[in-house]
């Protein structure tokens, strides 16, 4: 566990218990097929059993922990490459749908803040700066997400996007939990680079009111994304063991 987990007064024991172990799944501290044992995590975070048990039923129902009876709680493995391609197809099929919506109601406000986005992530890959890069290119992209101003569909595309751990690659880093796909697919500068000029190019349709157009660029840059991240997945699949064999229940 980080030693900055002691530092972060809990509203309540099980939500202290789920954000620490949250964090550090998605951070790489616990690695894919772990075990996680109620006894350790108790003693270790200073909480009773149960909080620790109920923190890691929350943790099964966002797709970061498999519970089975009689084996306890692992953490949960390395999306496959089928599951990735159908997260990338359902945020396609969310955002190509709901496109004439983002053409319409994105603001004139939020258009400048995306080309300003995209401006810094210049920048940063000019000098180097992945943190910088990063920074700027989430921030780009939640713009877009939210553009289409259709309240349900942002809720969805956020589950996939960013809050839903099970659409999260572990990256094994152990620093903060930053291992969205997008980190995966583009972890070069080259890469970097060929995704930014994608979003300019999402910018200059927007700018332009364009509907053709923005279809166009957000669809080369899904398949692009999606492409890209299976090939970072395979990579990072050498990092850690194969589960064991599951045997019939």
């Amino acid at each position: 566990m980080s030693d900055n987990h002691a530092a972060q007064p809990p509203k309540t024991d099980c939500s202290y218990v789920y954000d620490c172990l949250r964090t550090d799944i998605l951070s790489g501290r616990i690695k894919p097929n772990e075990r996680l044992v109620e006894s350790h995590y108790a003693e270790k975070l200073g909480v009773s059993r149960t909080p620790v048990r109920e923190a890691l039923r929350l943790l099964e129902r966002d797709g970061l922990v498999d519970l089975r009876p009689k084996r306890g709680a692992t953490a949960r493995q390395l999306l496959t490459e089928s599951e990735v391609e159908e997260i990338f197809r359902l945020r396609a099929l969310l955002q190509l749908d709901c496109a004439p919506e983002t053409v319409r109601n994105l603001t004139a406000d939020e258009l400048r803040q995306m080309e300003a986005c995209n401006a810094a992530c210049q920048e940063a890959v000019a000098a180097d700066d992945a943190d910088a890069f990063f920074r700027h290119y989430d921030r780009f992209n939640l713009l877009l997400l939210e553009g289409c101003k259709m309240q349900m569909v942002i809720k969805m595309l956020m589950l996939l996007e960013h809050l839903d751990p099970i659409t999260s690659v572990v990256g094994g880093t152990g620093q903060a939990p930053t291992a969205q796909f997008r980190r995966i697919a583009i972890s070069t500068w080259e890469g970097r680079r060929r995704s930014l000029s994608e979003h300019e190019a999402i910018a200059s349709a927007l700018r332009r009111r364009d509907l053709t157009a923005y279809t166009a660029a957000l669809r080369q840059h899904t398949e692009s994304c999606d492409m890209a991240c299976r090939e970072g997945l395979r990579k990072l699949r050498g990092q850690w063991p194969e589960p064991p064999a599951k045997s019939p229940e």
